[in-house]
């Protein structure tokens, strides 16, 4: 008797495409070019662009006009334009470079200024940085946001003491509890963010400190520094430098 013999066939396995990591490589390569047009398009906007995002044209004057091209600063990535520079760790290297500033002044009244400055101004170490802080009444008349001319020299000491440091800069204003009057003005967190780019925008201008050296922020009254009382809540209407630490 003969035997059947049953034959079993093999299972195939399926085909795989070779070309299937083409689709993934085209999504990448469209991702990336979506990627460059959208920085070609941030690098080419030009001022009246800029413009349009501070429409409120009843205000006096525009953080547009201190500034020499019109763009504004940029996030904190790099250290250090100038050789000649210090990068400032804490307050202890602060107030050296203030007594270096004053021993090297020949004018009196400069003198005086920056000696105001110093002594006008709370410096403390913080964990983002050095912390310089200072009322806005030194540069900024009650519920305003342009800054007061008759107070320039203020902000020139600042300016005087900032070119000599390496530091990434961040503008932060603060504002008391006390609502602006301005109708332009829709809340302190408008008031405190114009107030920081009048001040970048006039130390960008007129001093030799790269914009991509500065940040610029507002925290509205929601920072209070001092008690929000009758007798202290003004004193939270503030400006801060903060020179930022190193990114390790």
């Amino acid at each position: 008797m003969m035997r059947s013999v049953k034959t079993t066939k093999r299972s195939e396995s399926p085909k795989t495409n070779p070309d299937i990591w083409m689709l993934t490589f085209g999504d990448l390569v469209m991702l990336l070019l979506t990627f460059f047009v959208m920085l070609l398009s941030m690098k080419s906007m030009n001022q009246k662009e800029l413009r349009a995002l501070f429409p409120d044209t009843t205000l006096k004057s525009s953080p547009m006009k201190y500034s020499k091209n019109g763009f504004t600063g940029k996030a904190p990535d790099f250290y250090g334009d100038n050789e000649k520079t210090v990068f400032v760790e804490n307050k202890n290297v602060l107030k050296q470079i203030f007594t270096i500033m004053k021993d090297i002044q020949t004018s009196l009244p400069k003198k005086e200024v920056i000696d105001r400055f110093e002594k006008s101004i709370l410096m403390k170490d913080d964990p983002k940085g050095v912390v310089i802080s200072f009322q806005s009444g030194q540069l900024f008349d009650p519920g305003e946001v342009t800054i007061n001319p008759s107070k320039l020299d203020f902000l020139n000491a600042a300016g005087e003491l900032l070119i000599k440091t390496s530091n990434n800069i961040l503008i932060m204003g603060h504002a008391s509890s006390m609502q602006p009057q301005k109708a332009a003005l829709k809340s302190n967190w408008d008031l405190t963010l114009y107030r920081a780019l009048h001040v970048m925008y006039y130390l960008s201008a007129n001093f030799d400190v790269l914009e991509n050296r500065f940040a610029v922020g507002g925290f509205g009254d929601k920072k209070p520094h001092f008690p929000v009382t009758e007798a202290e809540n003004r004193k939270n209407d503030r400006i801060e430098f903060i020179l930022m630490k190193a990114v390790e």
